[in-house]
């Protein structure tokens, strides 16, 4: 299991994404965790990414800002 910082996103960028709100460490076996791109706080542990649909945006409940799961990232490169 690794600890996996997620891609940073502004509040303009989240408003075009499906939103998920106060993500508060969202728990399912057999995945990585995943950390905040803004503050760094743990928001998903031991999460597999695959089990969210679409590219969501998750708003951090300890700073509430909004990161995307790294596949997103990758996703948006290969597109453009």
């Amino acid at each position: 299991m690794a600890r996996i910082k997620m891609f940073p996103i502004s509040q303009i960028d989240a408003d075009r994404k499906v939103k998920l709100i106060g993500a508060d460490r969202l728990s399912l076996p057999g995945g990585d965790d995943y950390a905040c791109g803004h503050c760094d706080y743990t928001i998903l542990i031991a999460f597999d990414p695959r089990a969210l649909p679409g590219d969501p945006a998750l708003q951090c409940r300890n700073c509430e800002e909004f990161s995307l799961l790294p596949r997103s990232r990758e996703g948006r490169r290969k597109q453009g």
